[in-house]
């Protein structure tokens, strides 16, 4: 699978470990085993448990992992090559350092990310927004929803549809709001898993015209509003 871009229904997630019953109920009954993530302790907020702060996806059955918990994640992820990053703590920008994005061969980082993890043979599409997973709703490899402008603007600039939304509606635990990244994940290639109720937002006319023009099929639960649970990863 290429990394957050699955090309046929996916059989296995990351989840954060707070999820809701409802969350897990859905995916569950799509045949989706979750697998749920660690407490960070280095992480002083409620992120500590977001899968995009701890494992980040770089290539077919590779991901960048959280140096803490590195021998929890090689327990239940025996087939795939793991790489420790080790300094992932509070404050920002060090508990960002696995926030980044990848679509395909392009890689959103800051430079800060960039000059830390040191990674080889990604096109780097920079950006001053230090939490890029968490900002980038992936579509598919050529489209995004962002409440961010200069990744929009990145993104524009190297032929990725970009579609900018407010995020204020987003809930993030202790925080004003979350960020659209945050609240989902591709669970096949055209089939987008929201962790809320969309129909709630004041921009759900938009959202849906996005997900239309971009063939995307949304699948939520209605229980509570839409948050931010820092992603679903795809996994297998």
């Amino acid at each position: 699978m290429t990394p957050n871009l699955p090309a046929a229904p996916v059989k296995a997630v990351l989840a954060d470990r707070n999820i809701s019953n409802e969350t897990l109920h859905i995916l569950k009954k799509l045949g989706i085993q979750v697998l749920l993530t660690i407490k960070l302790p280095e992480i002083t907020d409620s992120t500590a448990t977001h899968p995009d702060m701890q494992f980040a996806p770089i290539g077919y059955k590779k991901a960048l992992v959280c140096g803490s918990v590195y021998t929890n994640y090689r327990a239940i992820l025996p087939d795939y090559r793991l790489i420790p990053v080790y300094g992932i703590q509070s404050p920002y920008p060090n508990d960002s350092l696995l926030n980044i994005t990848v679509i395909r061969t392009q890689c959103f980082a800051t430079k800060y990310q960039q000059d830390k993890l040191r990674l080889d043979g990604f096109d780097y599409i920079t950006v001053k927004q230090g939490y890029t997973k968490c900002n980038i709703c992936i579509l598919n490899e050529n489209a995004l929803i962002t409440s961010d402008r200069s990744i929009s603007s990145a993104a524009a600039q190297r032929g990725i549809r970009t579609y900018l939304l407010p995020d204020k509606e987003i809930e993030l635990a202790g925080y004003n709001h979350g960020f659209w990244g945050g609240t989902c994940g591709l669970i096949d290639k055209d089939k987008l898993f929201f962790n809320g109720d969309i129909t709630r937002l004041g921009c759900y006319v938009n959202l849906m015209k996005i997900l239309e023009k971009e063939k995307v099929e949304p699948i939520y639960h209605t229980a509570s509003g839409l948050c931010d649970i820092g992603s679903i990863i795809p996994l297998y």
